[in-house]
């Protein structure tokens, strides 16, 4: 999964990746590409931003539906992004109210294809 932040101009500022780390006695954690990437654009302002959110099956490799959790939902709004749009299929994408949409969201469980 992958996440772009631009500015009004179109402009790219700041992207992120999901991935995960592995912490000492063999624990492992993952970073969403929306915290990723919001975490890399952090000494900028972020208001008004549009963000870009892209997943793809590991797999076969076809774009997949990628809307972010609801934890990544709020960092977004609470960073100052304003549009969110999220892949639904190769070439499809869809916007996420930020305003309207977030209590539709699931809340990210680990092992879950939210």
């Amino acid at each position: 999964m992958g996440c772009v932040l631009t500015d009004s101009h179109g402009a790219i500022i700041s992207d992120g990746c999901a991935h995960a780390s592995n912490i000492r006695l063999a624990q492992t954690t993952s970073m969403h590409a929306e915290i990723h990437c919001l975490g890399r654009g952090r000494y900028r302002s972020l208001r008004g931003t549009t963000a870009y959110v892209m997943a793809r099956a590991r797999k076969s490799g076809n774009v997949t539906i990628g809307k972010p959790c609801l934890t990544c939902a709020i960092a977004m709004r609470s960073a100052g992004v304003e549009k969110v749009f999220y892949s639904v299929s190769n070439g499809v994408y869809a916007e996420l109210d930020l305003e309207s949409d977030l209590s539709k969201l699931k809340v990210y469980k680990k092992g879950c294809e939210c």
